[in-house]
């Protein structure tokens, strides 16, 4: 799927930057439009489907996918606090199951692996 930005008219302009282009404290008024082509894949229905995993993660196969989606970050209370070694609850008191724990631990290994002088500042949360 194909989507022509000549096919649209110039009423569709956006007069600000949106989130994903404006930095932030950006507040100047600047005058921009783009149209983002979303990658959709065959749902198996016939019918296509937006591929999230590919918008958000850039994954075009399983194992490309990281460890903790964006969902998961939200849903187990990730921003408030990383996660317990010892604890069997997460931040915002949902239960942890230890198959999540390993995904959440290998996917903080990774990072910090690829990321070393940033692991080494960070203080643990007790």
């Amino acid at each position: 799927m194909y989507i022509d930005p000549w096919d649209y008219d110039k009423s569709l302009l956006v007069d600000k930057l949106d989130r994903l282009v404006r930095r932030k404290g950006d507040n100047s008024i600047k005058v921009y439009s783009h149209i983002h082509d979303y990658k959709f894949i065959n749902s198996g229905g016939g019918m296509p489907q937006w591929d999230m995993d590919y918008e958000y993660y850039g994954a075009e196969t399983d194992a490309q996918k990281p460890g903790i989606t964006y969902d998961d970050y939200i849903n187990y209370g990730l921003s408030e606090s990383r996660l317990s070694d010892w604890s069997s609850t997460s931040p915002n008191n949902q239960p942890v199951t230890d198959e999540f724990k390993a995904r959440y631990k290998a996917l903080e290994d990774r990072l910090k692996a690829e990321n070393p002088v940033l692991s080494a500042t960070l203080v643990p949360i007790l």
